[in-house]
């Protein structure tokens, strides 16, 4: 009879353990639904992915207009190229014109004749191009290029103050996160736990303490960008724990703690660690 009564003790305090196991991975399950939640994309109004995506399309049509005031000033050069050229040829046709003559040699005298109306044809021609077509298509590709390049630096800008009001925000739910999470590691650290068993608490504070260390990364990384990150790396918790140490070292706690690690907690964490290995 008394080893009946023992077992069935036994067994409610199993059955308890268990009920209470599965109420805490319950509302684990929920606070991983909740503060593991990926909300960067929540905010209202453009995205700097748009704008960016906006940059990216004036910076073609600024790559685009360059191009065309390159094409437009290579035909200018070409242009008065040819006219240098012509001005040499030109004395030069007249020099064998005026010798063919003095030698009564007229069909050289008429080949010069030809070869200098052809130049001048030719020197009247390219005057004109600056004139008229080539210069004006050099202004207006120079124009061009000249408005497109202050609408990029209007979208660079806004690109940059969207995407720095992101970034703010995005800091804003990282710290809300991390002192949700707090909040929650405090329970879980209150838990009593049993440092020969890997449980849901043990996991549950394991978890969070590693999602905590990401956030925080993610918020420093967006003040280094944008500044206004205020760090809650107050070793209130410790780091997790590496999977990957030789010599299995753990770093020494803090001086400093709101939250009081109990020793069997790191213990427990070292059978984590073992059980994941």
């Amino acid at each position: 009879v008394t080893a009946h009564s023992e077992e069935m003790i036994t067994r409610e305090k199993s059955l308890e353990e268990i009920r209470k196991e599965s109420a805490t991975a319950k509302e684990f399950v929920g606070l991983i639904s909740h503060a593991f939640k990926d909300d960067s994309g929540d905010a209202e109004g453009e995205q700097p992915d748009s704008l960016d995506g906006e940059v990216l399309k004036f910076e073609a049509v600024v790559a685009e207009a360059s191009q065309n005031v390159v094409a437009a000033e290579a035909a200018i050069k070409s242009l008065n190229d040819e006219l240098e050229t012509i001005a040499v040829r030109v004395p030069i046709f007249e020099a064998e014109k005026k010798q063919a003559a003095s030698k009564r040699d007229f069909k050289a005298a008429g080949k010069a004749s030809r070869e200098i109306k052809n130049a001048l044809a030719r020197k009247e021609k390219c005057e004109a191009d600056l004139a008229g077509e080539a210069g004006d298509r050099l202004r207006f590709t120079k124009d061009e290029l000249e408005k497109i390049t202050a609408i990029l630096e209007q979208k660079k800008s806004a690109a940059l103050d969207k995407s720095k009001e992101a970034g703010k925000l995005q800091m804003i739910r990282l710290q809300g996160k991390i002192t949700d999470l707090k909040s929650k590691l405090k329970k879980y650290l209150a838990e009593p736990v049993d440092i020969d068993t890997v449980n849901v608490v043990c996991i549950g504070a394991f978890v969070i303490e590693s999602q905590i260390g990401i956030l925080e990364t993610q918020g420093k990384s967006l003040g280094e960008k944008y500044g206004g990150w205020v760090s809650s790396d107050d070793q209130s918790v410790q780091s997790a724990p590496t999977f990957d140490s030789d010599d299995g070292a753990k770093p020494d706690p803090p001086d400093e703690s709101p939250i009081a690690i109990d020793a069997s907690i790191v213990e427990k964490y070292d059978s984590l660690q073992s059980e994941i290995k």
